[in-house]
């Protein structure tokens, strides 16, 4: 770990390079200053998410480069959508002498509240150049019905 908590303070490990130590900082700021609603993000690896929202859907897109659909796992259950997978090492790494190795790999999982009532069987996904795209249709409202009542 790079950092460790003390009572208002953080603690640098100075034998970190600053490729880790920068990614380290954004997670800490992300997890001071993220949406409150949203869940910890799990594993190394952490995709970066756009949430878009219009009158009748939400739309979520995530960054999934070199991660087949397969490998992608998404459910919806109560109004929370978490999206989970893992990129996996390529088999002949440690055969392989590296001068640099920036590509993060493993597991992930995020997950986002979703702040309104959602058609569940129109929920449609898909997965498109290394972007994996969610729709979330919004339930229609009930609009009010105006009924004539007969005076006797």
């Amino acid at each position: 770990m790079v950092f460790r908590r003390m009572p208002g303070r953080f603690f640098v490990n100075p034998g970190i390079n600053i490729a880790n130590l920068k990614n380290e900082i954004d997670r800490v700021y992300d997890e001071v200053f993220s949406n409150q609603d949203e869940a910890e993000s799990v594993g190394n690896l952490v995709p970066p998410v756009n949430i878009e929202e219009n009158a009748d859907a939400f739309k979520i897109t995530a960054e999934l480069p070199g991660i087949p659909k397969e490998d992608v796992k998404i459910t919806f259950q109560d109004g929370t959508l978490s999206i989970s997978g893992e990129k996996q090492l390529p088999p002949d790494k440690k055969k392989r002498d590296y001068h640099r190795f920036e590509i993060e790999y493993g597991s992930f999982s995020r997950s986002f509240r979703i702040p309104a009532q959602v058609k569940v069987d129109g929920i449609e996904a898909r997965f498109d150049n290394g972007l994996l795209i969610v729709h979330l249709p919004k339930v229609e409202e009930e609009k009010p019905q105006e009924i004539k009542i007969n005076i006797k």
